[in-house]
């Protein structure tokens, strides 16, 4: 249907609202309210409708619309959002029944997915708070600000040339921003294409008083333009809001260098499991033993950006390691952090205009187990948060205790207040309580009196209270009443006495909902005047809770705190922190590099352990740089700027890039990014080209990176000639132990020092399952293959093997002697002979 909107109810003075509210938000899907739905027009329609799974109408036969029910818009209102489209939403201002002509409609909120505070109901277990960045785009430098909501925290950096694309890459999957704005596309693939917004200096102004500054140079910016900018661009995106004054809140500013956390890009925590989808084995899942979702929110992002400051890290560990050493201590903590729940959620969601009173409600069992939380931490030698958050939320706690403990969802419906924390409330419900004994004393009275014992009391939405009595006593009603509604089976009617004391009823229920309404406004505004000390108060309660639930990892998997020595990595018993947990019989190993010798070679049989191996150092580092811990009986590390990964294949479908292409790009950023600081794990470098250009190009990549001013290497490969580069540059050879038994070769999984010998691929093709004749006919062309050198193809029409004459029956002995016919299956036997028949004839005719 085209969305051409030129029809007679096109030029409708409702339309002409409609387009004028539409100008404001051009680039955001309009809910229009209409009666009991929001409305979407036009080019609206068309494409929110596939999304929402709703029919799409009409009402000219041009102009497309599609609704939801007003009730349930927040849900559809998601969809849109996760599909990353703003949404505007258009509100009736009056009743329309009351309206004179035209309603009065306006945009009352602006959603995105970087502005919507998910409910309790909807945020699963630590998810973050929606993060809006903003991203300042110039020809050889970039400005990055990011605007966590809840707790109003806004992150600034810039970085040049030097730092590379590598660095935003990196900064996005670190923050992992819900919506990103910028000034103009850079010229580098990224994970989420940026919505693009005009540049206002003015912002960036009204953003430096709204962080209580003058200038820039209260905050910090004055030599940092590029930051600057991204932060005005940031408070551009916000204004646009109808809401932007009630929030997102600018409480706090945060001037960083981004080489103060471990570069970690989406490619690396992919490849190392750091994070996963729900219910997948990943590094969080096993360190999350917080017992609130503001901890584990914490822990999430201590593994997106792993420390590189010694003193930063240093105070951390140490705080892990004191609640490791006294499980007592720890056990009384997290049972009272039990209590606290989530404080940051509802209070984001009331500082951006977005929550109910049940919001309000969920902050007063968390600020009364404060206390408690403070006084067990002080046990384990840890300050509690600044007095004059301590004064805060008990003032808080002190007006929530007004509320409910489940109040109802909306301001509008009442049933918020507990009773006595309201003179004038308490006034109207005894008043209601009392109309409402005066009807069930009137349907009494008139059932006697009448005579009619089916009469009674009912209530609807739309006609109010009413008498209803059976069809056959209808007769029996006075004249006086008035006839309501028919039934199959009643009679509904109403009364001059019933509809003074429904009037009274309804008006002293509106008068309640008003004031109730007063007085929980009241109490939330009271509680939002502290809100800066709050989230003081959360985000130390989530750091004492990560602090504590790191510990509680350590001691339930046996980890260890980490030395740290610029030097050397020595990690005895190195196990891998996520696999372990899921194989009861895991196989540690070793792992010893000391400077200048910086680099190692692994190799060994496939299947055997090397990925394994290097993943377990890397998420160790990881691990190590988070909480100051390592999954390993003794660890001592360097303190790394980077890990850098190069694991499995995969190629680019959309650009147009080959397994091998990726392979090499990758490799190539790894090389410009990488210095001596940095951690490089490359599995299988090369085997995306044929032999010789894989070995080749393998050869020159350890030569570059196995030099004692680069970096940390660790080098997986098939390639055994990569070994002899140990003789020639600071290399240490390592390889998977295998041991020779007489019924084939054992993987024992461990790592030790010298060299593979063998790959050991045709057993894992056997132990995979592949068809033994397949695998006896590949054992026979690898010994071929080997003895000639390199392979070459039959002749045509020639001999049946492919490199020399031989007796057919000299093969067919040697090959029937190799297969094992306990593990044939009829197919495979079938397979077989007929392979040998085909042969067989095909000598025989070249023969003559």
């Amino acid at each position: 249907m085209a969305a051409r909107g030129n029809g007679e109810a096109g030029r409708t003075p409702m339309m002409a609202q409609y387009r004028a509210l539409k100008a404001e938000q051009p680039d955001a899907l309009l809910f229009f309210r209409l009666g009991d739905f929001y409305e979407l027009f036009a080019e609206d329609a068309l494409v929110a409708a596939p999304l929402l799974g709703v029919q799409l109408t009409s009402r000219d036969g041009e102009t497309p619309m599609c609704g939801v029910p007003h009730h349930a818009w927040l849900g559809y209102a998601r969809r849109l959002l996760d599909a990353g489209y703003r949404v505007a939403v258009a509100e009736q201002m009056e009743d329309p029944a009351l309206a004179r002509g035209l309603v009065d409609r306006r945009i009352v909120r602006v959603l995105s997915p970087g502005t919507y505070v998910p409910g309790e109901e909807e945020a699963a277990e630590a998810t973050a708070l929606p993060r809006l960045a903003a991203l300042w785009v110039e020809r050889l430098a970039w400005g990055w600000a990011v605007l966590e909501l809840g707790s109003g925290q806004v992150a600034v950096a810039e970085w040049g040339r030097e730092r590379g694309e590598g660095t935003l890459l990196a900064e996005w999957a670190r923050w992992r921003p819900a919506e990103v704005v910028a000034n103009r596309l850079p010229e580098l693939p990224l994970p989420a294409s940026p919505r693009i917004v005009d540049p206002d200096p003015a912002r960036a102004r009204e953003a430096i008083r709204r962080l209580g500054a003058e200038s820039a140079r209260g905050l910090g910016l004055e030599d940092r333009p590029r930051a600057l900018k991204a932060l005005g661009l940031l408070a551009a995106y916000l204004a646009r809001s109808p809401q932007a004054a009630s929030g997102p809140p600018l409480a706090r500013l945060t001037v960083y260098d981004p080489r103060q956390a471990l570069m970690l890009s989406r490619r690396e925590l992919n490849a190392l499991a750091v994070f996963a989808p729900a219910g997948e084995p990943s590094l969080y899942r096993v360190l999350n033993q917080a017992r609130t979702r503001m901890g584990s929110r914490l822990l999430e992002r201590w593994l997106a950006a792993p420390l590189t400051d010694p003193a930063a890290l240093a105070a951390r560990q140490a705080r892990v390691t004191a609640a490791l050493a006294d499980p007592v201590g720890r056990a009384r903590l997290r049972e009272r952090l039990g209590a606290v729940g989530d404080l940051e959620l509802p209070l984001a969601r009331l500082s951006t205009g977005q929550g109910s009173p049940r919001d309000l409600a969920a902050l007063a069992p968390g600020l009364q187990a404060l206390d408690g939380v403070v006084e067990a931490a002080a046990a384990l030698g840890w300050e509690g948060p600044p007095p004059a958050a301590r004064a805060a939320w008990r003032e808080a706690a002190a007006l929530l205790n007004r509320l409910l403990e489940r109040p109802a969802g909306d301001w509008e419906e009442g049933g918020i207040l507990r009773p006595g924390s309201d003179p004038e409330v308490d006034r109207l419900r005894e008043a209601i309580e009392r109309r409402q004994a005066a009807l069930v004393e009137l349907e009494a009275r008139e059932r006697v009196r009448l005579g009619l014992k089916g009469l009674k009391v009912g209530y609807h939405r739309t006609f109010g209270y009413y008498w209803e009595v059976p069809r056959s006593q209808a007769r029996a009603v006075p004249q006086e009443w008035l006839r309501r509604q028919g039934l199959v089976n009643a009679e509904r009617f109403t009364s001059p006495e019933l509809i003074q004391l429904a009037d009274a009823i309804q008006q002293g229920t509106l008068e309640l909902v008003r004031r109730e309404r007063e007085a929980a406004v009241a109490v939330r505004d009271g509680v939002l005047e502290r809100a800066e000390a709050l989230r003081q108060a959360a985000a130390w309660v989530a750091e004492v809770d990560a602090w504590a639930a790191a510990a509680e990892a350590a001691a339930r998997h046996g980890w260890v705190a980490v030395e740290w020595d610029p030097a050397a990595i020595r990690v005895e018993d190195l196990r891998h922190p996520v696999l372990e947990t899921l194989i009861p019989d895991y196989v540690p190993s070793d792992l010893i590099l000391e400077e200048p010798v910086k680099a190692a070679v692994l190799t060994g049989p496939n299947m055997g352990g090397k990925s394994t191996y290097m993943r377990a150092l890397a998420l160790n580092v990881v691990l190590a740089q988070a909480v100051g811990m390592a999954a390993a009986r003794r660890a001592r590390l360097p303190i790394f700027d980077g890990v850098y990964v190069r694991m499995g294949a995969g190629d680019d479908l959309l650009r147009g890039q080959s397994t091998f292409m990726v392979e090499m790009e990758e490799v190539a950023a790894i090389l410009r990014q990488a210095g001596p600081r940095s951690l490089v794990l490359l599995d299988e470098l090369g085997r995306g080209t044929s032999t010789y250009d894989g070995l080749a190009i393998a050869w020159a990549v350890l030569e570059r990176l196995a030099r004692e001013e680069g970096p940390w290497t660790c080098f997986a490969t098939h390639y055994h000639e990569l070994t002899a580069l140990a003789g020639l540059r600071p290399v240490r050879n390592l390889a998977v132990e295998v041991a020779e038994t007489g019924g084939g070769p054992v993987f024992t999984h461990r790592v030790r020092e010298g060299t593979g010998d063998r790959s050991y691929g045709l057993e894992v093709a056997r132990q995979a399952g592949l068809p033994a004749a397949v695998v006896a006919r590949a054992e026979r062309l690898l010994k071929d293959w080997e003895r000639q050198g390199r392979p070459q193809p039959p002749e045509r029409g020639g001999q049946l093997t492919w490199f020399e004459a031989e007796p057919l029956s000299t093969e067919v002995l040697a090959t029937l002697a190799r297969l094992d016919l306990d593990s044939l299956s009829p197919r495979e036997a079938w397979e077989w002979l007929a392979d040998w028949k085909r042969r067989l004839s095909a000598a025989r005719t070249a023969q003559g």
